[in-house]
C-alpha cells in the first residue's frame, strides 16, 4: 500500500511539472488565493506585480486593448448593491512596440488623448482618459501606457455603469463614482516593476 501511495505522489509531482506555463503564456497560470485583504498577482515573464483586495475577482481580460490580455482584476456589480453600478476593472495588457509613440498608437484612434504623463512607482507612464457609450451603458477609462524594451504595458482602469433612465424609477441610484476610482487607484498605487 504504501509504494503505491509513493508511486501516485510521484506521478502528482510529475504531472504538476509538466503544468507550468511558458514565459509569456499565463493561460495556465491561475490566480492566487484571494483569502488575505492584500493579495499579490505577480507576472514573471514582464516582471510586474500588484496588490489587490477581497472584494476583486479574476475574470477573463475583457477590457484590455493590447493584443496579449495578460491579467484582469474586476470589482462584480453586487459590490455596489441597489445602484447602476455594473463592475469595475483593472486590467494589464501588451504588445509589440519600437518606440513610445508606436505604443500609444498601438489600438487607439487618436493617440492626441494620451496627453498626460504620470509616474507610478519608478515608471513614467503616458495617460489618456476616454468614455464611451453603447447599448444603455456607460465606459469610462484611464490608460496608462510605458515602454519597456520593445513592449508596449497598458495597465488600464475601467468603470461600467449603466444608464440610470433605463431602471424603473426609484429601483437604483447613481453609483458613487468617486468612490469607485478610489478603490481602482489602491490597485495603481501599487502596480510596480520588479
Amino acid at each position: 500500500m504504501k509504494k503505491l501511495l509513493l508511486i501516485a505522489a510521484g506521478i502528482a509531482l510529475i504531472a504538476a511539472s509538466c503544468n507550468k506555463s511558458a514565459p509569456g503564456d499565463n493561460t495556465n497560470q491561475n490566480p492566487p488565493e484571494n483569502t488575505e485583504q492584500n493579495s499579490t498577482y505577480s507576472y514573471a515573464p514582464y516582471g510586474f506585480e500588484f496588490n489587490y483586495g477581497a472584494d476583486w475577482q479574476f475574470t477573463s481580460p475583457a477590457y484590455a486593448n493590447l493584443e496579449e490580455k495578460i491579467v484582469q482584476v474586476q470589482l462584480p456589480q453586487s459590490t455596489y448593491p441597489g445602484t447602476n453600478f455594473g463592475d469595475a476593472a483593472f486590467t494589464v495588457s501588451a504588445g509589440t512596440a519600437a518606440t513610445l509613440d508606436e505604443c500609444l498608437q498601438l489600438n487607439s484612434a487618436d493617440t492626441a488623448g494620451f496627453n498626460t504623463v504620470q509616474e507610478i512607482n519608478g515608471t513614467t507612464y503616458t495617460k489618456a482618459e476616454t468614455s464611451e457609450a453603447a447599448a444603455g451603458n456607460l465606459y469610462e477609462s484611464r490608460i496608462f501606457r510605458t515602454l519597456r524594451g520593445n513592449t508596449c504595458i497598458e495597465v488600464l482602469q475601467t468603470i461600467h455603469t449603466g444608464n440610470i433612465g433605463n431602471y424603473e424609477p426609484g429601483t437604483v441610484t447613481q453609483v458613487n463614482k468617486d468612490t469607485v476610482w478610489e478603490e481602482l487607484n489602491k490597485v495603481l498605487a501599487t502596480f510596480k516593476f520588479n
